[in-house]
This record gives structure tokens, C-alpha cells and sequence, in this order.
């Protein structure tokens, strides 16, 4: 089973008192559960989720949290399906012998 990675982005929030965001993840059709352990701090606005086996569907969404602790809404979701499936074989092969 093949290992790939998730590159989230999003835009910044422009809040005077914002601290960061957090990122969270649905496998499947699981539940959202947050994946960044820490803030993401103000700023950052990319978040990359690693070492994802292929073959399943990962949907992401983001918050703003600011400095008292408040958090935003989650923003929209937005999906991937990592990609198994290979390209076909080449075909109408052809060799000469001389």
C-alpha cells in the first residue's frame, strides 16, 4: 500500500486578535476529528498531513481560534480520494529481430 501526503491551504483571516487555525480531518465518512495538536500559529495559512495510505477518501476542513479561545465555524470541506489505481499497460508492442 503506497504512502502519500495532504497539502490543506486556506485563506487568512484578517482578525485583529487571531491566533491561529486548526485543521481537522473526516476518513471515510467518520467523524471530524482535529489532527493539529497545536495551533497553527497566525500567518501560516498550509498544513500538511503525512503518511495518508492511498485508496481512501480524506475530507478536510479549518477554524480560526483567537486569542480568548473562541473558535470560528469550520469552514467548507473540501475531499481527496488518494489515487490506486495505475495507468494501463502499453499496448500493441512490437519487436524485430535482424
Amino acid at each position: 500500500m503506497a504512502i502519500s501526503k495532504a497539502t490543506i491551504t486556506w485563506q487568512p483571516n484578517i482578525e485583529f486578535d487571531l491566533a491561529g487555525y486548526n485543521v481537522y480531518r473526516q476518513v471515510e465518512t467518520g467523524a471530524f476529528v482535529k489532527i493539529t495538536a497545536l495551533l497553527i500559529p497566525k500567518g501560516t495559512t498550509v498544513y500538511v498531513d503525512s503518511a495518508l495510505p492511498t485508496g481512501t477518501t480524506y475530507t478536510y476542513n479549518v477554524t480560526a481560534v483567537d486569542t480568548s479561545g473562541n473558535e470560528s465555524l469550520h469552514s467548507g470541506n473540501v475531499s481527496k480520494v488518494n489515487d490506486v489505481v495505475p495507468p494501463a499497460a502499453p499496448v500493441i508492442l512490437d519487436v524485430v529481430l535482424s
